[in-house]
């Protein structure tokens, strides 16, 4: 029988602004984060959290493929897939299961989670920048 990741509400670790607000600029934006693949929304920059001090991680799994990682809060364009499990995780105290896009089923990262906290370790390379305006 599959288990699939529990929910788990996020305990933000520390946000980071990447984008310095523009003076000249009084129209508010919306930054999205999309599936490269197929254009959908994946999360926002507004979820975007450092995980052990900082916002992007790279590791080698045991196959010697080698992941740039952005961490988020939140990535409700994903869904989950497999059971938890601390084998090779790259963020100790935390199981990991697969983050997959919701509309194409590209493979996005990974949700961690701990006891007490989880967040998402997706690919960056997967991923685009989409600043919309209002």
């Amino acid at each position: 029988m599959l288990q699939y990741c529990k929910s788990m509400e996020i305990k933000y670790i520390e946000a980071i602004d990447l984008h310095e607000d523009d003076a000249f600029d009084h129209q508010e934006k919306e930054h999205d984060i999309l599936c490269r693949t197929c254009g959908h929304r994946i999360t926002t920059i507004d979820h975007i959290i450092a995980v052990n001090g900082q916002h992007r991680h790279t590791f080698t799994n045991p196959a010697g493929h080698t992941f740039d990682l952005g961490c988020y809060s939140h990535a409700d364009g994903c869904y989950i897939y497999g059971v938890p499990t601390v084998e090779y995780t790259w963020f100790q105290g935390f199981g990991w299961c697969y983050a997959f896009c919701a509309h194409c089923a590209t493979h996005l990262g990974w949700l961690y989670q701990s006891d007490q906290e989880s967040f998402y370790g997706l690919i960056v390379k997967r991923l685009i920048e989409n600043i919309r305006t209002h």
